[in-house]
């Protein structure tokens, strides 16, 4: 009996055996078959990330807007994971995407999701909560400036763009602060103070400084192409300040020596301007450009009210872009909302004893009152 007993008990023990030995087959065989169609999510260190960025290798953070703004990473990509879908399209298969959250969960997802579309993605592990090098985290930034000026101007657009939290501190030009002299090394505006202590200036560089802050990508990543941005971008100094210079210009000669230098200026940019998409790149995106190029397109449209600054027909892709750029939210509510009274006071500051203002638009203004 106990014989017996013992044989039934290794029968049923080998039995049971064998069918752990078969399911667990099984369950390796299911997954085998299922890795075909779900590849295994390959998960990178920090470590291999931060070598991966410097061979070329592009961030995506898939978490919320009001988490990238408090902290990111440089040059990543913001897409929040329910938007992804929508952009799997225009992302490019040659590229190698690191996806980036929190703690990594979001990450996982979104990697599977771009890897079932054909997209070279690896998740970070532990996400951006574990990263042990540089985040640029929420500054505090105060936007020093003069009401009438374009360069100002040119910032305040940028900041609104960027969606990047800001404060405007406007400043009267015949009474400056004491502390100004202390933040302004050339006496000039816009200046951006950081933290309540550190100063940046020069339109250029704030703008700049503003994109690497924000997610919205303003300049291109190509290096070709970024060059190009910012030479147009300082060609559009050049603009401003023959617009300046014909409201001082003294008298006949000299308006019409800078009001033709002018012009020809403006049918070089003429050329250069591609024929698809609103803005400066010819895609549907502000950038950079188009923040340094719409302060000059407000002030040519108002001084063209009362005489013929240029002729619209002549400059029909300059004027396409302007309008498209002069009805963006963050142009229009870049100035306060007297701009063409703010304006008329510059030109009776800068050019009140000018040719401009006193043969030209003093009489219109008469004849129209």
């Amino acid at each position: 009996m106990i014989i017996k007993r013992l044989s039934t008990l290794m029968t049923t023990h080998l039995f049971k055996n064998k069918q752990n030995t078969l399911s667990a087959k099984k369950t390796v065989l299911e997954d085998a078959i299922r890795s075909e169609d779900e590849p295994m999510l390959p998960l990178i260190s920090t470590g291999i990330a931060k070598l991966k960025i410097k061979k070329g290798a592009k961030i995506i953070d898939v978490r919320s807007e009001e988490e990238y703004q408090e902290k990111h990473l440089a040059d990543s990509i913001l897409i929040p994971l329910p938007d992804l879908p929508r952009h799997i399209n225009s992302l490019d298969k040659k590229t190698d995407y690191l996806i980036l959250c929190a703690i990594g969960v979001r990450a996982a997802t979104a990697t599977t999701m771009l890897r079932k579309a054909g997209i070279n993605a690896s998740c970070i592990k532990d996400g951006l909560n574990k990263w042990p090098f540089e985040i640029i985290e929420k500054q505090q930034l105060e936007l020093i400036l003069f009401d009438f000026c374009p360069f100002a101007q040119r910032a305040v657009i940028t900041l609104k763009e960027a969606g990047v939290h800001h404060k405007l501190t406007y400043l009267d030009p015949d009474n400056l602060p004491d502390w100004f002299a202390s933040v302004s090394p050339f006496g000039k505006v816009p200046i951006l103070r950081v933290n309540d202590k550190t100063t940046i200036f020069e339109s250029s560089v704030i703008n700049e400084l503003v994109d690497n802050l924000s997610s919205k990508q303003m300049l291109p990543s190509d290096p070709i192409e970024l060059g190009l941005c910012r030479s147009w971008i300082e060609f559009s100094s050049t603009l401003l300040s023959q617009l300046t210079g014909m409201i001082c210009a003294k008298n006949a000669v000299d308006f019409m020596v800078i009001h033709t230098d002018f012009l020809e200026n403006l049918q070089r940019l003429e050329e250069q301007l591609i024929s698809q998409g609103r803005f400066f790149t010819g895609k549907n995106i502000l950038s950079l450009v188009d923040s340094s190029y719409a302060p000059l397109f407000m002030r040519m449209e108002y001084l063209n009210q009362y005489f013929d600054l240029y002729t619209k027909n002549d400059i029909p892709m300059i004027q396409r872009w302007a309008t498209d750029l002069l009805s963006s939210d963050s142009v229009v509510h870049s100035v306060p909302s007297d701009f063409s009274s703010i304006y008329y006071a510059f030109i009776q500051r800068r050019g009140g004893d000018g040719y401009l203002l006193n043969t030209v638009l003093l009489p219109k203004l008469k004849k129209a009152a």
